[in-house]
């Protein structure tokens, strides 16, 4: 049990930074969308 709550932490960061990454990339295909427009 305490080696999985050692492991959340960095699951979390890392599934927020996987996040924040995929939606730079769809502002970036959404801003390559428009000007196309």
């Amino acid at each position: 049990m305490g080696y999985s709550l050692a492991l959340l932490p960095r699951c979390f960061i890392l599934s927020r930074r996987s996040l924040s990454y995929s939606n730079k990339l769809q502002e970036r295909s959404r801003g390559q969308l428009s000007s196309r427009l």
